[in-house]
């Protein structure tokens, strides 16, 4: 690779252009720290893209199957087979949450009574999370996926994936595909000694295929009384020292515990001593540390020497992790990806008509010149505030995040306001709305169909700006260290920006939804210009409903109380879906508190629905 060295240039500058040409070079210089978040990101999507293609091939022989193609003709077949799938669902689903620890009460500080009480509570929460989850989407996916499989809805599935939202996700898909190889393909020539995107692709590779085997493992051990020249008990484990995280041993006896057979020609730097002979988690120890008697290769078994009175119980505990953990973001994207493609081919297997609406208006607005105006609007802010100072003393890059999202949040909340307006309230006024119910098509499936198609138009939005900001949120520590003189680059932490940007963007999805809810119930009604004043009204009230009840100066006073906790079961409270704090205060949003969001969103966006439907059913279109 060619470096240019920057202060060998001479060039008679101002010197802020300077620093900016500095840093541009620098920037240059480390592509690969700037540029591999964004290609695991690529590489999500190139994934998510493959899993879709294999559901897509599963449905395309499924409908070409006698007997399984014709369950959803007859009503029977298809109530009896779509209880059954839900049921096969349903379990697969507690299944996996099981596997993945979601209702694990093992905490690692296990003589800390509080901290198991706090467990065992999580664990409760997350169990009900997953219950309220699978019975939601476990009906949708066992009848949808009898629909989907029906010989009459073949045509218009199989073709669903390549028009509407899921035609720009294609693009966005073959775009990472492209990125990606040419990561691999720069990587494999050497950069062609000009820069690289992605150092080492096989070393994430290997990591990849190593995450299944990540996670937190405990096994129970019988230890007799050692006598004086036993070279210890054999206890069969299985892990790989070079991914262990912290391993942890439990036992009421002084124990010594090596990898190999203890012998006094043994280095004591090799063997685990209990130093107190008292119960409790002792000897932990992190691989980082190559001065461990846990080797860095496989390890079948330990062997342990009681050099107490009694025979004791010992109790393991390890945590191993692939050398890049950050890989894992890979097939989280990539289920997430998979997951949008499969909900539009059920959905048009479900809900035809409601789809047939929704395709329409998500065409109508996405090609709307006050979409191109918020997209480059959003591209032009994101791109241009990287280079743009906060004086925030080292905290730029969270300046910057909290900017970013908050442009995103805006320009979301305006196409949903804009695009309802647009496409109900005109629809109305102009007696569109008469013409399209005057086909096979009912009010309840209007609503729903419109309030599909905004919801896309207001998902590409976020999705394209979010991946924007993705690239540049990457892009700013490497300028900022650059900025102050710090030539310390590394991937890793470029890479936890942009992870904590992702449940911020889902969160400020959740709020739009909120938003197009409420948006297309004041639209059955009213023009975009009342619309925008009760909306903002709600967004106002909305982010100061916590404030109002939390007040002391307010619970002091009965009434006012009375009236601040009704404004906060009316208005949505938005503060929950603004992370700008956990940002500045770089804490991770925990999966819990955004699986309580999309349930207060689903329950609040569902009444809002529900209040349309009310004020449209009796709306004269004539």
């Amino acid at each position: 690779m060619v470096h240019v060295p920057v202060d060998s240039i001479n060039i008679d500058l101002p010197p802020s252009e300077f620093q900016m040409l500095n840093a541009l070079f620098l920037a240059n210089e480390q592509t690969s720290n700037w540029l591999t978040p964004v290609w695991l990101v690529a590489l999500g999507f190139v994934g998510g893209f493959l899993l879709f293609g294999l559901f897509w091939l599963v449905v395309y022989f499924l409908t070409r199957v006698p007997g399984i193609n014709r369950i959803n003709e007859s009503k029977p077949a298809r109530l009896g087979v779509g209880l059954l799938l839900t049921g096969v669902f349903f379990a697969l689903g507690m299944w996996l949450a099981n596997q993945l620890g979601w209702f694990s009460t093992d905490v690692v500080a296990s003589a800390n009574p509080e901290a198991r009480v706090d467990s065992q509570t999580e664990a409760g929460y997350s169990l009900l999370l997953a219950i309220i989850a699978l019975a939601v989407t476990s009906p949708f996916a066992g009848f949808g996926l009898v629909a989907i499989a029906s010989a009459r809805r073949r045509d218009e599935v199989l073709s669903s994936p390549w028009d509407g939202p899921l035609y720009w996700l294609n693009w966005i898909c073959a775009g990472s595909a492209l990125f990606a190889v040419l990561g691999i393909g720069l990587w494999s020539t050497g950069g062609l000694e000009i820069f690289t995107i992605v150092d080492q692709p096989d070393q994430f590779m290997r990591s990849m295929v190593r995450l299944p085997s990540a996670g937190t493992y405990s096994k129970y051990f019988e230890i007799p009384v050692s006598a004086d020249d036993d070279t210890g008990t054999t206890i069969d484990v299985s892990f790989n020292g070079s991914e262990i995280r912290w391993i942890q041993f439990e036992s009421e006896q002084p124990l010594a515990i090596a990898a190999e057979a203890i012998t006094k020609d043994l280095p004591e730097l090799q063997v685990y001593r209990h130093a107190t002979g008292t119960s409790g988690p002792w000897l932990t120890q992190a691989s980082m540390n190559y001065e461990t008697p846990i080797p860095q290769g496989p390890v079948q078994q330990l062997f342990v020497v009681n050099q107490g009175d009694s025979p004791t119980r010992l109790r393991v505990w390890w945590h191993t992790e692939p050398e890049f953990l950050q890989v894992a973001i890979v097939p989280m994207i990539a289920v997430f990806v998979a997951c949008i493609y499969v909900f539009v081919m059920l959905l048009v297997a479900l809900a035809p008509k409601i789809t047939a609406v929704a395709l329409a208006t998500f065409k109508t607005e996405s090609s709307q010149p006050i979409f191109l105006i918020l997209v480059l609007f959003g591209l032009i802010f994101m791109l241009a505030s990287v280079f743009i100072p906060y004086f925030t003393f080292g905290e730029d890059i969270k300046m910057y995040q909290d900017a970013g999202l908050t442009v995103i949040r805006v320009l979301g909340i305006f196409l949903a306001i804009w695009a309802a307006s647009k496409s109900i309230a005109e629809e109305i006024e102009g007696r569109t709305a008469l013409t399209v119910l005057s086909k096979p098509i009912g009010r309840v499936q209007f609503v729903l169909g419109k309030f599909l198609g905004i919801l896309g138009t207001v998902g590409l939005l976020l999705l394209l700006l979010g991946l924007w900001f993705t690239i540049w949120t990457a892009f700013k520590p490497i300028y900022d260290t650059v900025e102050t003189a710090e030539r310390v680059f590394n991937w890793r932490v470029c890479f936890g920006y942009v992870v904590a940007n992702i449940p911020a963007l889902i969160l400020i999805f959740f709020e739009c939804i909120l938003f197009v809810s409420i948006s297309v119930a004041i639209s059955t009604r009213v023009g975009i210009l009342p619309n925008f004043l009760i909306c903002f009204s709600i967004y106002v009230m909305g982010h100061l409903t916590a404030s109002l009840v939390a007040s002391k100066e307010v619970g002091s006073i009965e009434l006012v109380a009375f009236f601040g906790r009704l404004i906060s079961i009316i208005f949505p409270v938005l503060d929950h879906f603004d992370a700008s704090t956990a940002i500045m205060t770089s804490t991770v949003v925990p999966f819990n508190y955004l699986a309580w969001t999309a349930l207060y969103t689903l329950l609040y966006g569902t009444i809002m629905l529900l209040l349309s439907l009310l004020l449209f059913q009796d709306r004269d279109l004539a």
